[in-house]
């Protein structure tokens, strides 16, 4: 179940356990061009060699997107409950995690953030930052779950700034994500 990328074997996980609050609905359901926001991911991830899980709320949320989804073993954490949840599945190895509102995915991030990843041996995680760290699509080491002990509180940006984590400048254009429902294209702002 693993996909071999540049000598660092990944497993893609697709955190769509949210409340969504912002957006009015679930967000991974949303649709962009015809297609729900994960189901575009995930064939992205897939078309890049990559195995896709999603962390959902519950075991088997999406299966009717044909999507092989985890339940959130601590639900309401937020996203750092669901990069715990897709590292405590991975049981050893290396994650890309990404959001569900993910607009478009490129390849060439991801050839970055494993530059990262692979110039560190000792690095936890990769993941883009320009002041504040961007923390998805990030690289993720199951060693994080031994160097970060406090699952319950804080919020990804302490999480990075708390363990050996690379920094990589952003992309050109930045990543975008669908937050609210205006900032899909092609809806009224």
């Amino acid at each position: 179940m693993n996909g071999s990328q540049d000598g660092i074997e990944l497993v893609g996980y697709i955190l769509a356990g949210g409340r969504s609050t912002r957006f009015g609905s679930d967000k991974a359901r949303a649709l962009l061009h015809g297609e729900p926001l994960l189901v575009r991911l995930a064939g992205s991830l897939g078309l890049a060699g990559l195995p896709v899980l999603a962390v959902g709320q519950r075991d088997g949320q999406y299966r009717d997107l044909g999507i092989e989804t985890i339940g959130d073993i601590e639900p309401g954490l937020g996203p750092v409950g669901g990069l715990r949840t897709a590292l405590e599945h991975r049981r050893d190895g290396w994650c890309l995690v990404c959001s569900c509102d993910l607009i478009a995915w490129r390849n060439e991030w991801l050839s970055a953030l494993q530059s990262g990843a692979s110039a560190d041996d000792k690095a936890f995680a990769a993941a883009f930052k320009s002041e504040r760290w961007e923390p998805f699509p990030g690289l993720y080491h199951t060693g994080l779950l031994e160097a970060h002990r406090d699952w319950r509180g804080g919020s990804m940006q302490s999480v990075l700034d708390g363990c050996n984590a690379v920094a990589i400048p952003p992309p050109p254009g930045g990543i975008r994500q669908a937050n609210r429902r205006s900032d899909l294209p092609g809806t009224e702002r």
